[in-house]
């Protein structure tokens, strides 16, 4: 279950709403396109749609301890509330791990690799972030977007643009189709996506 902030954890709080305010809410010169690295992360906090939990149990000792703890998480996120007047496409949960050291945190790269089919089952994704992650960005490979001054996971609903992410593999595309094949069915699917679409599509003969 998640930990609710205790005062001790304040610091790390003040520290990740910085580092989202001041990066990942901005462009950056090596993002290879236009615009905020994520685009939804300031309208997430101005709804109050992002939430924090934090994990102070956690030191990076165990996969086995982390891979349960983020599986439990799958069906918190899914039956959190969010405030009535804001889009489910918003809403996003980070898992912090502030107690994981720096040289210790490839094992949240493992984790992710390991769980993601879960969430993807489960129309959600699960991305992490920490000071040495090596996940680039989607326009410029040389630039590893993900960095971040302490580890966490994010988890947020399955979206349109996931084409992404998602295209590589026959099961994670079927889980996309299930969710977001209308949208090229019916041309309404932004145009940078179609091509990976179309050629997922293809591939997997579907």
């Amino acid at each position: 279950m998640p930990m609710f902030i205790a005062p001790s954890m304040f610091e790390y709080a003040s520290t990740l709403y910085k580092w989202m305010r001041d990066y990942i809410c901005q462009e950056h010169p090596q993002l290879g396109r236009r615009g905020p690295i994520c685009p939804f992360v300031q309208s997430a906090i101005d709804k109050d749609a992002l939430s924090l939990t934090f994990h102070y149990e956690v030191d990076g000792s165990s996969t086995a301890a982390i891979e349960n703890l983020l599986r439990n998480y799958i069906k918190v996120f899914l039956c959190s509330q969010l405030p009535s007047e804001c889009s489910s496409t918003l809403k996003a949960m980070l898992v912090v791990l502030p107690r994981i050291l720096p040289e210790q945190t490839n094992v949240l790269d493992i984790v992710q690799a390991r769980v993601k089919d879960d969430f993807v089952q489960n129309g959600l994704m699960l991305g992490q972030f920490h000071k040495n992650c090596p996940e680039p960005a989607v326009h410029n490979p040389q630039f590893p977007v993900s960095i971040s001054p302490i580890p966490f996971f994010a988890i947020r609903y399955m979206a349109e643009h996931d084409i992404l992410f998602l295209h590589q593999k026959k099961h994670w595309f079927t889980e996309y189709c299930a969710r977001f094949a209308w949208s090229y069915e019916q041309g309404k699917a932004k145009s940078e996506f179609v091509e990976l679409f179309q050629e997922a599509k293809k591939r997997f003969e579907f």
